[in-house]
């Protein structure tokens, strides 16, 4: 875990408001001459821009905006090998990505879809996050009234963390201009290949809500969470992602067992945990590669 990670998680637990605001302000000047921010610089195509150790692009499933429906748009990092940024919960330290939408009138940008994560680090230091490359996909809504040729541009003001030794605030002004359709819920002519199956790649990793027959159940005792799910066979080799920080030990060594009927999950509480949940709510990761939210209610007390 590089010094940095270790910093903002000090800082999270604490309550700081805006991690990156902080960071440069209070690290120790060695630190800070490192975590200087890179010149973003737009990328051949001008859609795709240059930014701090990754290169960031918004995507399209579609070449044309229908009025009156939803369009899935992307927002796709590759980043510089070795270097990661983070998930919705981002585990020990970090924060994931946020965005600033400036849009057209009556448009509206809906919130990300996360795939399903990967653990980063060794215990007693784990982040959830992802390497190498990432979409994030969103809809665009579009007005039900959307008259004249003049192109949609969906302009976004991206920041996020991005870390490998050290840890980098990133910056990039992000655009993309797409026709609009020639009449009212008119499909695309042409379905740009590389967005499609970019946005398409990204969804098939976001988790899916639990099986109807799926049971699954969590109980509070000597300072730890035992949640058992039922999915009906023994589920060797799976991973268990929170979705509330500070409710387990992200550090802790994971600890999951097959069972006759499913997996049960040994999760150390955290010693941040501020109240205890009356629900635990995570992404359960299977060996086949498939990925399920899961909402365990929690019996027993906080033993700590």
């Amino acid at each position: 875990m590089c010094f940095l990670d270790s910093f903002f998680a000090t800082l999270r637990r604490a309550g700081a408001v805006s991690l990156i605001a902080c960071a440069a302000a209070v690290v120790p000047a060695t630190a800070r001459a490192q975590l200087q921010s890179l010149p973003a610089t737009p990328a051949s195509g001008g859609t795709s821009v240059r930014a701090q150790y990754a290169t960031v692009s918004l995507v399209a499933a579609e070449d044309a905006v229908p009025a009156g429906r939803e369009l899935w748009l992307g927002l796709r990092f590759v980043m510089d090998p070795g270097w990661h940024i983070y998930w919705v919960n981002p585990g020990d330290s970090g924060g994931p990505p946020t965005v600033k939408w400036t849009l057209p009138a009556g448009f509206a940008a809906g919130p990300f879809e996360w795939p399903a994560p990967e653990r980063i680090g060794e215990p007693p230091n784990v982040n959830y996050g992802y390497h190498g490359e990432v979409t994030l996909p969103f809809k665009l809504t579009a007005p039900t009234s959307a008259p004249g040729s003049t192109p949609v541009t969906v302009a976004a003001d991206l920041r996020y963390l991005i870390c490998n030794n050290i840890c980098v605030p990133g910056r990039a002004p992000l655009e993309l201009r797409l026709p609009r359709a020639a009449r009212t819920g008119a499909g695309s002519a042409v379905v740009p290949a590389a967005g499609r199956a970019q946005i398409d790649a990204a969804r098939a990793r976001v988790p899916r809500p639990a099986p109807p027959s799926w049971r699954a159940l969590a109980r509070s005792e000597a300072g730890r969470f035992v949640l058992e799910i039922d999915t009906g066979r023994p589920e060797k080799g799976a991973l268990f992602f929170p979705l509330e920080e500070s409710q387990i030990d992200d550090g802790a060594a994971p600890d999951a067992a097959a069972t006759p009927r499913g997996v049960r999950f040994a999760l150390v509480h955290s010693a941040h945990m501020l109240k205890p949940p009356s629900v635990l709510r995570g992404v359960v990761t299977l060996s086949s590669g498939q990925s399920y939210v899961v909402e365990a209610p929690v019996s027993g007390g906080p033993s700590r």
